[in-house]
């Protein structure tokens, strides 16, 4: 069941020590992405807002605004590697501060999306909206 309203944020690395490293970050980034998509719903990877505009801002003007985004979002979704990144850390910290939904998808592969995460994410929003008014 498609369902493009339900937004979901990619966490994972974004910086590295060289600009080939930053690219791989990424283009793993944009992969769990594709996957979110294909499976129905709205992904937010802020590796693919923020290419290539590093330079516009400092770090903390894109920390702020991304951790922003994801404010906005119904469930994240940490791609392998997320640990291992100050920043996706502090993602996973405000995720669970703002109790969003989180799917970790620790030592996975983006083209075998796990089937427990699809089942659950159509609950995600309705558990971070309450229940309808109507």
């Amino acid at each position: 069941m498609s369902n493009p309203n339900l937004l979901v944020y990619i966490v994972g690395p974004y910086r590295a020590p060289t600009p080939e490293g930053v690219q791989d970050n990424i283009r793993r980034a944009r992969e769990w992405a594709a996957a979110v998509a294909e499976a129905g719903y709205m992904p937010v990877c802020p590796h693919a807002l923020t290419v290539g505009m590093d330079r516009l801002q400092p770090d903390e003007f894109w920390l702020a605004g991304t951790l922003e985004l994801m404010r906005r979002c119904d469930a994240v979704l940490l791609t392998p590697g997320w640990n291992r990144s100050a920043g996706s850390r502090s993602e996973a910290t405000e995720a669970r501060t703002l109790n969003l939904w989180i799917a970790d998808a620790h030592n996975m592969d983006p083209s075998r999306m796990p089937a427990a995460l699809l089942e659950a994410l159509p609950f995600a929003r309705a558990a971070r909206l309450g229940p309808n008014p109507a």
